[in-house]
């Protein structure tokens, strides 16, 4: 593969990993709630918590998603 991605694929890719530790999952949301958030994008999420308490440290920010967004869809067993 020539250009950038085949670079990138080829030496440092992570696309051949079928488990992703959750950290990683958890930068990928921040990161497309910081895109929803900077450029103001109307978007609809589903945000899904393991436990409430997490809920609860970032509910700031889930406040303020739910301002931006058309709707904001937060799912937790106990909530």
């Amino acid at each position: 593969m020539k250009g950038l991605y085949g670079q990138l694929s080829n030496n440092i890719s992570s696309m051949d990993k079928t488990v992703y530790v959750k950290s990683s999952m958890v930068c990928i949301s921040h990161a497309i709630e910081d895109i929803v958030i900077n450029f103001s994008l109307k978007a609809e999420m589903y945000v899904l918590f393991q436990e409430f308490k997490f809920f609860l440290f970032e509910k700031e920010r889930y406040l303020k998603l739910d301002q931006l967004c058309q709707k904001v869809f937060i799912f937790e067993k106990n909530i």
